[in-house]
């Protein structure tokens, strides 16, 4: 198992979502806890089957988190990890012919969805104690329901007084033009003074890089563990807060899919 997902199944998926390197990272780092699995560790890929896939589900969801304090490993974790697995298993067995039957994979009921909003008053507070760069990435996630990665990528060229582009995404839905706000505007024209040499708005350390997602979430971290803020309070909680507002100002759901750069109206 071990061999197969290091020598076949991560090379087949770095080919296929070369475009995409959050994707990639995603399915190295549910990866690289499936093969130090002891159910999975050493074992041959045709004996992975349900009892082994318990005892992974039981080890895991009794495990510490590495972070973000002394809590238990989630489910939500702990599906994306069945997820690969399942992914990986349906490769090796439908593209390789290297195995002739995978076990069912039921993911575990009872994942709560992110449904964390940033009140009024979080929001205010928030913003008088973050700094640049977390500061203005939030605020153009909440006014314009950006995620991390479409944030940092932003380029001036794609900017205009009424509007932005948003050009890089995780999907061709993510691909959208949105209204400006009147804070939008203004935090664009700081970022805009603040690197006038960089086609950038939030550039990197390297040289005709921007700044990176997980560096902005970490910065996040900090400052609501520091706050003693609730845990729940992601960074991407800005995100859902700016399509909760559309939903109770009467936006409709096609709308806020299209906003949000949503594939499933479901979603």
């Amino acid at each position: 198992f071990k061999a197969f997902i290091e020598d076949a199944f991560l090379p087949y998926v770095r080919v296929k979502h070369q475009s995409r390197p959050n994707t990639v990272k995603f399915y190295e780092y549910r990866c690289a806890t499936l093969v130090v699995h002891p159910s999975f560790a050493e074992a041959r890929l045709s004996a992975i089957d349900p009892t082994l896939i318990l005892q992974f589900v039981n080890t895991r969801l009794s495990a510490k988190r590495k972070s973000r304090g002394d809590g238990k490993v989630g489910l939500g974790t702990v599906n994306h990890e069945l997820t690969v697995l399942k992914v990986a298993l349906r490769y090796a067995r439908y593209e390789l012919k290297v195995i002739q039957d995978i076990p069912r994979i039921q993911l575990i009921k009872g994942q709560q969805g992110r449904t964390f909003i940033v009140s009024g008053e979080l929001e205010k507070a928030y913003f008088e104690a973050a700094q640049y760069p977390l500061k203005h990435a939030a605020i153009l996630m909440c006014d314009l329901g950006l995620r991390p990665a479409e944030v940092v990528s932003l380029s001036k060229s794609h900017i205009s007084e009424a509007s932005i582009f948003v050009a890089t995404s995780k999907s061709a839905a993510g691909i959208r033009t949105l209204p400006q706000t009147v804070r939008s505007q203004r935090t664009l024209a700081e970022l805009a003074d603040l690197w006038p040499d960089s086609p950038w708005l939030f550039p990197g350390l390297s040289r005709g890089s921007h700044y990176a997602a997980s560096a902005l979430s970490t910065l996040h971290t900090n400052l609501r563990d520091a706050k003693e803020w609730p845990a729940e309070f992601v960074l991407y909680s800005f995100r859902h807060t700016f399509g909760t507002r559309l939903a109770e100002s009467g936006a409709k759901p096609y709308a806020i899919m299209k906003l949000m750069g949503h594939t499933k109206i479901e979603t």
